[in-house]
């Protein structure tokens, strides 16, 4: 049987998405997921992101006029 998971939310894009992706909901100032199968999916996509957030802002691309 599975438990529900939840985790204090985040207010910030990456995490509000993550959730989304994952199928979770926030509420109460928490972020609920179905089962733990589904907070590690959310934690793992959130890493994701985000490395690939900090390797976008690091590029040397010129910015557009």
């Amino acid at each position: 049987m599975h438990m529900s998971e939840w985790i204090k939310a985040k207010g910030d894009f990456v995490s509000i998405l993550a959730l989304e992706i994952v199928g979770g909901y926030s509420a109460n100032g928490k972020f609920h997921f179905k089962s733990a199968i589904h907070r590690n999916e959310f934690d793992r996509i959130s890493r994701q992101l985000r490395k690939e957030n900090d390797r976008c802002a690091n590029s040397d691309h010129t910015p557009l006029k």
